[in-house]
């Protein structure tokens, strides 16, 4: 899966509506919060709202698990992805370093 089908345009979700469409729970939401591994919400009012950038990095967490990696390698991958890259743009830049 490739970062760029990912990006879609959302409105303002709350943390229930995200966490459904991501597939997780709220407390799961909460917990990549607060692990740094999402960014906090926009406020609106007093209320958070969550937009595509939000579902797509829960996408990525949610693949890299499946692909073996702990919370712990993957902050480590998110915090090395480059500035509105794709943070799996990490693997494809070390396979061209390598070749």
């Amino acid at each position: 899966m490739s970062c760029s089908t990912l990006q879609v345009e959302l409105p303002g979700l709350t943390i229930e509506q995200l966490a459904e469409r991501a597939g997780i729970t709220v407390r799961n939401v909460r917990a990549h919060q607060a692990r740094g591994l999402l960014p906090g919400p926009r406020l609106q009012g007093r209320s958070g709202r969550y937009g595509a950038e939000h579902l797509s990095r829960l996408r990525v967490i949610r693949e890299l698990q499946q692909a073996g990696l702990n919370l712990h390698a993957i902050a480590w991958l998110l915090e090395r992805a480059s500035a509105g890259g794709c943070p799996l743009d990490v693997f494809d830049e070390r396979c061209r370093c390598g070749a």
